[in-house]
């Protein structure tokens, strides 16, 4: 399976880590307030380990489960701890940790597509706060055949 770093201490964080921890990854959590980041590791167990904030992330796939206004500073914060590109290694490796989540991966295509795919985390906002009213809801793919 995947080693994967949260950056965050959320409900994002806890609900991902969760499903990642019932797949068969190794976690790591990381958050600027230490006890926080230690509260999450025990709750998520399985050996998850909590990562010192601004330290290089253990894990191979790296997810900023943060809230839109904080992702920028940490990503800035961080640096060249991230990179996104159209290596079909790396997205093999993301389709499969996703698998292990229990969840089908879609391949929308390069890293031109990155700026649709944030379309749609607004879309979801919208569809939460008004027409669904609530987050328990997911958008999918249905596939017609024939």
């Amino acid at each position: 399976m995947s080693s994967i770093t949260f950056i965050g201490t959320g409900n994002m964080a806890r609900t991902i880590g969760t499903l990642a921890m019932a797949g068969g990854n190794t976690v790591e959590v990381m958050g600027r307030d230490q006890s926080k980041a230690d509260d999450l590791a025990k709750a998520l167990g399985g050996g998850t380990t909590t990562g010192k904030w601004g330290a290089v992330p253990a894990g191979d796939i790296v997810i900023t489960a943060l809230l839109y206004a904080a992702v920028v500073p940490v990503v800035t914060e961080y640096g060249d701890v991230f990179m996104a590109g159209d290596n079909a290694q790396a997205k093999a490796g993301v389709a499969a940790f996703i698998e292990s989540l229990g969840l089908r991966p879609l391949d929308v295509g390069g890293l031109k597509m990155a700026h649709w795919l944030e379309g749609a985390g607004v879309v979801t906002a919208g569809l939460a706060g008004n027409g669904v009213g609530h987050w328990d809801f997911a958008l999918g793919v249905n596939e017609f055949t024939g």
